[in-house]
């Protein structure tokens, strides 16, 4: 009995082993192998903890996919002529959810898009939840926006990356120049969405009121401005991003993801991001900050539990899109 129970386990060995060492083959040996690694290294790369992206890519992989997340092509989107019809009637503001194997998404759409604004933390060296954000400004609903930097890793949120526009104001990181030009996406004050690389006084001559840092373009002009490195490079993850149709209704997704509340769910790539943009026919779309910063809050609820760990239950933002109604 013992000697059959001993053979037994040989044979669960040799098999485990043939298993994983084929597993290992087809990973570093095949091209499906190597962009399921690309996939899941730019997925590392855009937490807080990308070195362990090493574990997976070679140091000129890694710098290959940090380029097209820090440097992606671009292209400035046309600002669309003549005003909408959003001025002729009540604001409206709707959610509905998408149901995917690999995550769920909150669509917010927003009918008169003069009513974003970009709203900023009050503090000098930390930010604000997003419930916080939206209270303290009157809004009803938002969604976070740019990023920032976090030092350890500890999601402060207070040093903000770049260019940042409230209302005309600017909100941008310490000694940022208003001749240097970043990614952006934002808003003219007619509530046109534009996004392309500018400066600050460049987007002032535009009469752009509400403008944020960020990356990659998702879609510009209809046409879609993922590649195949910036789909590897960023990955999945919990995602957010902003996009405008052709009659001026704002588009707001966020999703889930990284397997942090539903256990199937790692979350969208950028080019599920295109296609939900796509599907509610937005002729420009921008991806905003994602992984434990997406949030999105409508009528005081969160649609979709953040991944991360607060004693808020969500991450502290530099700056939100929020709707704010008008008098």
């Amino acid at each position: 009995m013992r000697k059959g129970i001993r053979k037994g386990i040989k044979h669960i060995s040799i098999i485990t082993f043939i298993v994983f060492a084929g597993g290992i083959i087809w990973l570093y040996g095949t091209n499906s192998g190597h962009k399921l690694r690309e996939m899941i290294g730019g997925s590392i790369l855009s937490s807080q903890h990308p070195q362990f992206a090493r574990l997976l890519l070679s140091k000129e992989e890694i710098h290959q996919l940090q380029t097209a997340i820090y440097a992606p092509p671009t292209k400035k989107s046309k600002l669309p002529n003549g005003l909408f019809p959003h001025k002729k009637q009540p604001l409206s503001v709707t959610v509905e959810p998408i149901e995917d194997p690999h995550f769920t998404a909150k669509v917010m759409k927003v009918n008169d898009p003069t009513t974003i604004h970009l709203v900023s933390t009050k503090y000098h060296d930390q930010g604000q939840p997003l419930s916080d954000l939206i209270e303290q400004n009157g809004a009803i609903a938002g969604i976070n926006a740019g990023g920032f930097i976090d030092p350890g890793g500890v999601g402060r949120g207070g040093q903000i990356i770049g260019i940042a526009l409230s209302d005309g104001m600017i909100r941008s990181e310490p000694g940022f120049s208003e001749d240097t030009r970043n990614l952006i996406c934002g808003f003219t004050k007619k509530g046109q969405f534009i996004t392309g690389m500018y400066s600050i006084n460049e987007l002032k001559r535009m009469n752009v009121t509400q403008a944020v840092a960020f990356e990659p373009q998702l879609i510009v002009d209809e046409k879609n401005m993922v590649t195949d490195q910036i789909e590897e490079a960023f990955g999945w993850a919990p995602r957010t991003g902003i996009g405008q149709d052709a009659e001026g209704n704002v588009f707001m997704i966020v999703t889930d993801g990284r397997f942090y509340w539903n256990k199937n769910h790692r979350g969208a790539s950028m080019r599920d991001m295109v296609s939900l943009f796509k599907k509610y026919k937005c002729i420009d779309a921008f991806a905003l900050d994602g992984g434990g910063s997406a949030t999105m809050i409508y009528k005081g609820k969160l649609q979709l539990k953040p991944a991360t760990e607060t004693s808020v239950g969500m991450r502290y933002l530099p700056n939100a899109f929020v709707i704010i109604p008008k008098e």
